[in-house]
């Protein structure tokens, strides 16, 4: 079987792996670009990592940009993490983590930590863009200070993007994953409305709720998600067929 999954540029290598260890060929989108903030500008917003009572990351790039500018001192502090992948990248930097939700988005984060008792100071650093509802509930139990330490972009390469189209066209594909809204709205900016009856001849699954109100807000019938927020439950999804 024949697989598109959407990614950020440069995640390419783990996704082909995982896809290749479920029997998929798999087509690589990269319809998302991460650029990092400077590190000052971010370690001038922070201030005293040691100050908060939590430190919120919910993603794995967002991990290993905080471990990369503040090292040690993200090692002391108390972590919550969104995600498995986040996770997975903060223990690869040697950073505990101190609480995940079972729920892998903001509302379980936010049900977590507060069953958790948090309150005082909580820094939320995570991409610009995203939803607000994290921080807003968050503010009605604890002092929040939102830090962004990257910006999303549309690649300037968009051949995996037409590259999408054209085996849609030709019928090469069984399956497409989109693991964001974020992609799902560049895609469709780059290749119009007629992308969503292109997707109407395969199995479409979306990562995650918002992801899956995206696609279906650009007109996608039908759009399949895992129970499990994982780009390996989507991939699983796709071959129980």
């Amino acid at each position: 079987m024949r697989v598109a999954i959407t990614r950020p540029k440069g995640k390419e290598t783990e996704s082909l792996e995982l896809a290749a260890a479920h029997g998929f060929e798999a087509l690589i989108v990269n319809a998302l670009e991460l650029l990092p903030r400077d590190e000052q500008d971010v370690r001038r917003e922070v201030g005293d990592l040691g100050s908060y009572r939590w430190v919120v990351i919910t993603s794995a790039f967002g991990a290993e940009l905080m471990h990369r500018y503040f090292g040690e001192e993200l090692r002391r502090a108390r972590v919550a993490a969104v995600g498995a992948k986040t996770e997975e990248a903060l223990l690869r930097c040697g950073v505990k983590v101190a609480l995940i939700p079972e729920e892998f988005r903001s509302e379980g984060l936010v049900d977590a930590l507060r069953r958790a008792g948090a309150g005082g100071r909580i820094l939320v650093a995570r991409a610009s863009g995203g939803r607000e509802t994290l921080v807003r509930e968050l503010e009605k139990f604890a002092t929040v200070r939102e830090v962004h330490l990257y910006h999303h972009a549309l690649p300037e390469d968009r051949s995996s993007i037409f590259a999408l189209k054209q085996a849609l066209e030709r019928g090469e594909l069984d399956g497409v994953v989109f693991t964001s809204a974020r992609t799902v709205e560049n895609i469709f900016m780059v290749l119009g409305d007629e992308l969503a009856e292109l997707l109407s001849g395969v199995r479409v699954v979306a990562i995650a709720p918002g992801t899956r109100k995206a696609l279906l807000r650009r007109g996608v019938r039908r759009v399949a998600m895992p129970e499990r927020y994982t780009l390996e439950a989507c991939l699983e999804l796709l071959k129980e067929g």
